[in-house]
């Protein structure tokens, strides 16, 4: 059995396919197999089946009709025998260490758990541009490609408008075979965006090895790719959405009628209805630059391309009303910490006084807002009106000064429980803010009855970022198995301290089985991912009317101003 089987899908490409077999020779680590699917009648791929002789084990899976990528991929890993999958396309050719850099980077970022690796792909070019467009497209592909290596490589917590699962990444098999593969309905575009987004939600990480590198002979011209699987791109997030779910950055042009600035709904809404003038002004925009040179008109071209996106969503039958529809309403989420007299006069940011939030609450109900809970808010049918309310820390005044007028209206909020210091005090924030108790049990077994939700704020209120892997596993795993044994139901929803979090951080809550997850970010949460909500600080300095500005955009005018300045 090898430790690495290398996929490489094929069709209609065997000089290309012959050059990155005979680089695979070059490894350093031969502990691999290599399995060739073509996918479709192809004799030149056959002839060189027949006369290529490899110095590894190499293997040809040939399918009769041409059923896509994603099938001729999935094949491939069905068929190895290796440990670890590896993928590449038949037009590129990898460096000599590409397999041990693999097997290094999952022993290296693994340890006992299962992660995928991806390296680093050099665009070559055999021919120069055949126009200024194509040269201009070529530019914009460089910089995808360093967009997806620079946000991997940070360990950014926002990683699922990037996450990616394609050419140059590796996966253990029984992991791939688990998740499902690629997706088989996505034939011309997008499978490996899927795919990656469905190993990002389920709390897989990825991991960038900037020295497995892979050498993309790229002979294609990219205007016609680029006309070629626009079309696709519509069906391609029309399904990922509809079959997958997935309302997130990637596949959030399929409401950009509904969402974004004001001036591109509208541009987006024209396409919409004057499909044919946009692709006229499409057409003479084309041969302008490609006359001149002039770089803003080529991202106005890019733009105008919008109509066909449109055009074929329309061929399938999706209307206006339907996409109005899927877009939804944008989540809104306020965030509070203590609700208390200031002490000693001294106003703090993270106290609000009880009078003053009795006044945001009754403006609440005046503007006809209805505080309930973060899975209530994010489903399908969420109220435009809904609102999410949430306490940090698990402070004892909530039951005191919160609690109760929040019954009296028949309102929800939640509220994040510091498990290990329950029934103490606020530990963590000694020597930087007043010490105050904390929630008892018995508080917070009398609040759940009532329908108050409490979620997990860790075990210590650390910065998590700063702990190792068993450490952080320990505050967010063990803290939410211990407070569902407390309130005797299911605890979905976590609070990052301090809102610290990165990659790992989020890869470990999703690993511990929270579905949503807070962090101190300011916004609306419109297709956000739910293991990063935006939510929005009130403080006792807010005013009414920057409470109001706060709850429908999500911003804090004042602090951004303050920090500009």
């Amino acid at each position: 059995m090898q430790h690495c089987s290398i996929i490489i899908p094929t069709l209609f490409r065997a000089s290309l396919l012959r050059e990155t077999l005979e680089s695979l020779s070059h490894q350093t680590d031969r502990d691999f197999e290599v399995i060739v699917v073509c996918d479709g009648e192809d004799p030149q791929t056959r002839e060189l089946a027949d006369r290529y002789t490899a110095t590894y084990p190499l293997r040809w899976v040939f399918h009769d009709q041409n059923e896509g990528q994603a099938v001729a991929r999935n094949r491939g890993a069905q068929e190895a025998l290796g440990e670890f999958l590896l993928f590449l396309d038949d037009d590129t050719t990898p460096s000599a260490d590409w397999v041990s850099r693999h097997v290094g980077g999952h022993a290296k970022y693994g340890l006992g758990r299962d992660v995928v690796v991806c390296g680093r792909i050099l665009e070559i070019y055999p021919y120069p541009p055949r126009s200024h467009t194509d040269r201009f497209l070529r530019v914009e592909r460089e910089h995808q490609i360093a967009a997806l290596e620079d946000s991997c490589q940070r360990r950014q917590a926002d990683f699922s408008r990037y996450a990616c699962f394609g050419l140059n990444s590796s996966i253990r098999r029984s992991l791939f075979l688990t998740t499902g593969g690629f997706d088989s309905a996505l034939r011309f575009v997008g499978e490996d965006f899927e795919l990656g987004t469905r190993l990002h939600n389920d709390g897989i990480q990825f991991f960038f090895e900037r020295c497995a590198i892979v050498r993309h002979r790229n002979t294609k011209d990219l205007v016609d790719h680029f006309n070629f699987t626009l079309p696709f791109m519509a069906q391609h997030d029309l399904h990922r959405v509809r079959k997958r779910g997935q309302k997130m950055e990637q596949t959030r042009r399929l409401v950009s009628m509904d969402s974004g600035k004001l001036a591109k709904r509208l541009a987006h809404r024209a396409a919409w209805h004057f499909p044919e003038f946009f692709r006229g002004g499409s057409t003479l925009c084309q041969w302008v630059v490609d006359a001149t040179g002039w770089e803003p008109l080529f991202h106005l071209w890019n733009r105008l391309h919008m109509a066909v996106y449109w055009q074929n969503l329309r061929s399938q039958g999706v209307t206006r009303e339907w996409l109005r529809k899927c877009a939804g309403s944008a989540g809104r989420a306020l965030m509070f910490h203590s609700v208390s007299v200031p002490e000693d006069g001294v106003v703090s940011r993270y106290c609000v006084s009880p009078q003053r939030f009795s006044c945001f609450m009754a403006w609440l109900q005046m503007a006809g807002y209805k505080p309930s809970l973060p899975d209530e808010s994010f489903a399908k049918s969420a109220s435009p009106h809904s609102v999410i309310l949430t306490f940090d820390d698990g402070y004892e005044n909530f039951y005191r000064e919160v609690f109760p007028p929040l019954q009296r209206m028949g309102w929800k909020a939640t509220v994040f429980l510091v498990v290990d210091r329950i029934g103490q005090t606020n530990v963590w924030d000694t020597g930087r803010h007043p010490e105050r108790r904390l929630l008892s049990l018995e508080q917070i077994r009398e609040m759940h009855r009532y329908g108050i939700q409490f979620g997990s704020h860790s075990l210590t209120h650390p910065f998590l970022t700063r702990l190792s892997d068993q450490d952080l596993r320990r505050e967010v795993g063990d803290s939410k198995a211990r407070l569902e044994d407390l309130v005797g139901s299911e605890v979905s929803c976590f609070a990052y301290p301090y809102g610290d979090m990165d990659l790992r951080v989020r890869g470990t809550v999703a690993e511990a089985g929270y579905k949503l997850a807070m962090t101190t970010q300011e916004g609306v949460n419109f297709w956000t991912d739910p293991l990063c909500l935006k939510r929005v600080h009130v403080g006792e300095t807010d005013t009414l009317l920057e409470f109001a500005l706060k709850l429908f955009t999500g911003k804090d005018y004042r602090r951004s101003l303050r920090q500009r300045l």
